[in-house]
């Protein structure tokens, strides 16, 4: 999980749109809350968003991707299951 945080924050510093990864100690990696107080950001996949609101989403991914590309990292596990809609 260290490895995870160090990655996240790499993106996050880099301008991609993550959660900011607060804290890492042990077991334990806390990220910034997605969402409001009411609730947490649906995955992309259950967000049912619209043909205007899918092309935006299209377009963050790809903005996304770059930057992930740009700091030299791949997704292992890219899909609409692990993407937020906020």
């Amino acid at each position: 999980m260290g490895h995870e945080h160090e990655i996240m924050t790499r993106l996050w510093q880099a301008g991609m749109s993550v959660p900011f990864p607060i804290a890492y100690d042990g077991n334990v990696f806390d990220l910034e809350h997605v969402g409001d107080q009411s609730q947490a950001a649906p995955q992309l996949q259950a967000a049912g968003l619209g043909d205007d609101e899918l092309r935006d989403a299209f377009g963050q991914l790809v903005a996304g991707l770059h930057v992930m590309m740009g700091e030299g990292y791949a997704h292992a596990d890219l899909s609409a299951y692990n993407l937020l809609w906020w």
